[in-house]
């Protein structure tokens, strides 16, 4: 026998046959050592090596199987879609990250989400859940009426967290004004009209886009007995009421509405019809 002068390492997928191998050759026969280097996480490789000498190549030695350690994953999830649900929820669907770049086994996802709006403070809240399969569907709740959010989504394994999704936005549904107009003001005008004045709410109560206003009255006669309910409706912020009975107590409320439907009424607000030159308005909040 010649002396050995080297060693090669031939490796390979364990699913793959040789003829996919990989090879570190030459290795020196004075070393019992070598490092076999980008070989893919969470993976199960076939190991073979060969001695050699100036005559030739052994025949390969038993075949030994390693499996490598799982990595974070390099790859964001997928398919990243975003559906407003109701004025505070939104859904979010996804699917697993690039089999090749899972790197392991994905245990589950952190879903980043932050207000979009003026004055927000930019910082994602993080919630998490277990990956149940290839796509995933996960409500967001307890958000802000008609307000823009961003969403990103990450994969996690036993190693770590993955890089995150691109940020994608949706709107939370629209709703009604939580707060009625401000500064309703009613004064009688003549013995059959008065005029009914107000300004918006504020606009972070409005929760949607403001289509306009409804004004609401009844008359109130001697007996106790209320008038029939009428309502005006308009975009404006006054309003001439018309054809008032004279010298009659009446109502008035004010709401604004959006797409969604009717806010809150303000405050009853009492007035009296003049029976000749006199004025007189009565408020009650």
């Amino acid at each position: 026998n010649s002396i050995i002068t080297g060693f090669d390492i031939e490796y390979k997928n364990k699913s793959d046959s040789w003829d996919f191998k990989q090879s570190t050759r030459n290795i020196s026969p004075t070393i019992n050592q070598a490092n076999i280097v980008d070989l893919h996480p969470a993976s199960v490789y076939s190991i073979r090596m060969y001695s050699f000498n100036k005559i030739g190549r052994s025949e390969p030695s038993k075949e030994l199987t390693i499996s490598t350690e799982e990595a974070a994953p390099d790859g964001p999830p997928m398919d990243v879609t975003l559906q407003p649900v109701t004025s505070q929820s939104i859904q979010v669907t996804w699917k697993a990250p690039k089999k090749e770049l899972q790197n392991g086994v994905i245990r589950g996802y952190q879903i980043g989400y932050r207000e979009n709006s003026p004055g927000s403070n930019g910082q994602y809240s993080i919630v998490e859940m277990k990956a149940t399969g290839d796509s995933e569907v996960y409500t967001l709740d307890n958000l802000k009426k008609f307000a823009q959010y961003g969403v990103v989504v990450q994969a996690f394994n036993r190693a770590g967290t993955g890089p995150s999704s691109s940020e994608i936005n949706a709107t939370t549904l629209e709703d009604v004004p939580s707060q009625p107009p401000e500064n309703v003001r009613a004064l009688s005008i003549t013995s059959d009209v008065a005029v009914i004045s107000w300004s918006e709410p504020p606009r972070s109560t409005l929760n949607g886009v403001l289509k306009g206003y409804r004004v609401i009255f009844w008359s109130l006669y001697v007996d106790g007995e209320w008038g029939e309910m009428q309502n005006v409706t308009t975009t404006r912020e006054r309003v001439e009421l018309r054809g008032m009975e004279k010298f009659t107590n009446y109502s008035v409320q004010v709401l604004a509405y959006t797409q969604a439907g009717d806010g809150v009424r303000s405050s009853v607000l009492y007035i009296q019809t003049k029976e000749d030159g006199s004025q007189r308005v009565r408020d009650q909040s």
